[in-house]
């Protein structure tokens, strides 16, 4: 049955869409056929347990979903780790870096032709623009939401409509993991504190690649040159250190919850 609404991204009346907080294609990247029970890990306050149960909600119209399609996900989703590979970093393997340190290399994305530097972009800010737009359920009754303000959660909105420039008072930062074995998941934004400051950090992380959207006046000019928002360059961080970073939050949520016998059972290898 059509659920008609305001959506959530154009702000007009319409038939609203069934809308996944994080696209069907990456759940069915992270299924795991060599184990007992190849469903995905959730990882909620309350849960730590496999589902195949997706965020999803009647948010946006059919028109909002092409741009999120096009915009970004459809390339996106083709180039996250996987158990075959990570596509993504390949388009990085044996160009010339901008900075090369021992634990970390710096790369300008947009000098290599291969790399959709529009859709990395326009990829992660959606999804940092729905997780501020909309409060996503999981099936136990925890959610999925960052607390934006109006104003904010608006500048992030009219972006990715395509009705305005990146906020001046944004920065996007990309990383990529170059571990040998990825951690292959998402972590669905979450906020940090940064002492202090009255500044905002928020994080999201999909099968190897790692977002971060900083929000306030105090960025400074350092952290400014790196975004991968700016207008020319495109700076790409690839090291070990991200999927660690990711691995550490995903540990930080999983914090006093015991894993059921259940999902030990279902992480088995395959007899």
């Amino acid at each position: 049955m059509t659920t008609r609404g305001i959506c959530k991204l154009c702000a007009f009346e319409k038939d609203l869409q069934d809308s996944h907080f994080i696209g069907k294609a990456v759940y069915k990247k992270l299924m795991e056929p060599s184990i007992r029970n190849p469903q995905p890990v959730v990882i909620t306050s309350k849960n730590f347990k496999q589902s195949p149960v997706q965020l999803r909600d009647d948010v946006f119209c059919f028109d909002c979903e092409q741009i999120f399609n096009l915009g970004g996900e459809s390339w996106m989703h083709r180039h996250i780790a996987t158990t075959t590979g990570f596509k993504l970093l390949d388009l990085f393997s044996g160009q010339a870096p901008i900075i090369n340190k021992p634990d970390f290399t710096l790369y300008d994305a947009a000098k290599i032709p291969s790399v959709d530097c529009a859709a990395m972009l326009e990829y992660g800010i959606g999804v940092f623009f729905k997780s501020a737009v909309h409060t996503w359920q999981f099936e136990d009754g925890t959610s999925s939401h960052i607390d934006l303000d109006p104003e904010r959660t608006e500048a992030l909105r009219k972006f990715v409509h395509r009705e305005a420039p990146f906020p001046v008072d944004m920065v996007l930062t990309v990383s990529l993991s170059s571990k040998g074995k990825q951690f292959l998941g998402v972590i669905p934004p979450v906020g940090m504190v940064i002492g202090g400051t009255e500044d905002e950090k928020y994080y999201f992380y999909v099968s190897g690649v790692y977002y971060c959207l900083m929000i306030g006046g105090g960025i400074n000019a350092n952290m400014k040159a790196l975004g991968f928002n700016q207008p020319v360059a495109k700076p790409v961080f690839v090291g070990d250190d991200w999927g660690d970073q990711a691995l550490d939050i995903m540990k930080r949520l999983a914090h006093g919850i015991t894993p059921s016998p259940k999902l030990k059972e279902g992480l088995k290898p395959k007899e």
